[in-house]
C-alpha cells in the first residue's frame, strides 16, 4: 500500500509540473503577440522522403496555427536534419535553435542515438543541455518520445535499445519539469496499428505524422476542428 500511495503521489507531481508547462504555453498563446516554434530532431522530424510529399506534423502544426487558429504572424521552424543525434546536434545547438529565440521547441531524438551514440549518459546529458539552452532564452522546451519501430519488423531489432532512450528521455522531462508529447507510449498501446502508420520499419508516412500532429494538438489542447483535425492521409508503405 505504502509502494502505491508512493507512486501515486510520484505520478501527481509529474502532471502538476507537466500542467505548469502547458499553462505557460496558453499564457504565452493568450498574449495574442506572435510566438516562434521550433521544432528539431533527426529523420522523422526532418519529414523528408517518407511522407511522399504529403505535410509532415510540423508543417500540419504550422497549418494548425498560422491558418486556423488565426495565428498568421507567428514563425514555425523546422531544424531536423536526417540521421541526425543529440550529439551530431551540441555543436549545432545555435544554429538550428537558440538564434531563433523559440517561445516554444519541440525536440524529439531517439531513434538514432539509440544506434550510433551518444551512450544513455551522453544522450540525457545532451537533453539536459537542449532544455537550458531553450530556458536561457525564456522559451518553453518540449519532450517528444519518438515513434516505436514496426513490431516484428528487422529493423526493431537494429534499434533495439530504443526503449532505454525512451525511458531516459521521459526520466529527463521529469527531473526537468518538461511537457512531454508520448508518441512512443501512445503508438504501443495499440501495436497492430504501427505498420499502415509507417513508410518502412522506423519512418512515420503521410498517415504516421498526422497522427503525430493529432498528438500534439491533443497535449496543448489546441482545438481540434478544421481540415487538419480531419485530415484523410493515405498509410501506404514505400
Amino acid at each position: 500500500m505504502l509502494l502505491r500511495a508512493a507512486l501515486l503521489l510520484i505520478a501527481a507531481v509529474a502532471g502538476a509540473q507537466e500542467s505548469q508547462e502547458l499553462a505557460r504555453i496558453k499564457a504565452r498563446m493568450a498574449e495574442k503577440r506572435p510566438m516562434t516554434w521550433v521544432f528539431t530532431g533527426d529523420s522523422i522530424t526532418h519529414g523528408a522522403l517518407h511522407t511522399k510529399g504529403w505535410r509532415s506534423f510540423a508543417e500540419i502544426f504550422a497549418e494548425k496555427v498560422r491558418h486556423e487558429m488565426g495565428r498568421k504572424r507567428d514563425l514555425v521552424i523546422n531544424t531536423g536534419i536526417s540521421g541526425d543525434t543529440t550529439g551530431g546536434f551540441m555543436p549545432d545547438l545555435e544554429w538550428r535553435l537558440t538564434r531563433f529565440k523559440p517561445d516554444v521547441a519541440f525536440v524529439m531524438f531517439g531513434m538514432n542515438d539509440c544506434v550510433k551514440g551518444p551512450d544513455l549518459a551522453g544522450y540525457e546529458s545532451n537533453l539536459r543541455a537542449i532544455i537550458a539552452a531553450v530556458r536561457r532564452d525564456g522559451g518553453i522546451p518540449v519532450l517528444m518520445r519518438v515513434n516505436p519501430a514496426v513490431p516484428g519488423s528487422p529493423r526493431e531489432k537494429v534499434v533495439a535499445r530504443l526503449p532505454d532512450y525512451m525511458a531516459a528521455a521521459e526520466k529527463v522531462a521529469k527531473d526537468e519539469k518538461v511537457l512531454v508529447v508520448d508518441h512512443f507510449g501512445d503508438w504501443r498501446r495499440k501495436p497492430a496499428d504501427i505498420r499502415r502508420m509507417m513508410n518502412d520499419d522506423i519512418h512515420p508516412n503521410a498517415l504516421g505524422h498526422q497522427e503525430m500532429a493529432l498528438r500534439i494538438f491533443a497535449t496543448l489542447g489546441l482545438p481540434p476542428g478544421g481540415f487538419t483535425g480531419k485530415l484523410s492521409a493515405p498509410g501506404q508503405g514505400r
